[in-house]
């Protein structure tokens, strides 16, 4: 339990080297891995790579054809789509919760009568 308690709320080294170099680490949301827009970079290399897949293709087969595929798929102009793409769906929970809250603090006016 000692060790547990030793590296709770602990600083992971990426964010301690980021920040000592001027940046900033920001963590995206477990579970949801449609707000991550390597999730969807990744999914296209895979997909590539299943097309040709076969038994008998090997490790190194496979690692060329995913590499071809990074360099041949994942242009400037994709990871843009992509991170737009990741936007719009942020941007839609964003308002679903808003609207949420708003129901929520309407329901509130209402009980707050009684």
């Amino acid at each position: 339990m000692q060790e547990v308690e030793r590296y709770r709320d602990k600083k992971p080294m990426v964010e301690i080297v980021a920040e000592e170099k001027g940046h900033k680490v920001l963590f995206l949301p477990v579970h949801h891995p449609e707000l991550h827009p390597l999730e969807l970079v990744w999914a296209t290399g895979k997909n590539s790579c299943g097309a040709v897949f076969s038994h008998s293709t090997s490790f190194t087969e496979q690692r060329q054809h995913l590499e071809a595929s990074f360099k041949k798929d994942i242009t400037p102009e994709y990871c843009t789509k992509v991170y737009e793409h990741v936007q719009k769906i942020e941007e839609k929970y964003w308002n679903t919760d808003l609207i949420i809250d708003d129901d929520i603090e309407i329901e509130d006016d209402e009980f707050s009568q009684f």
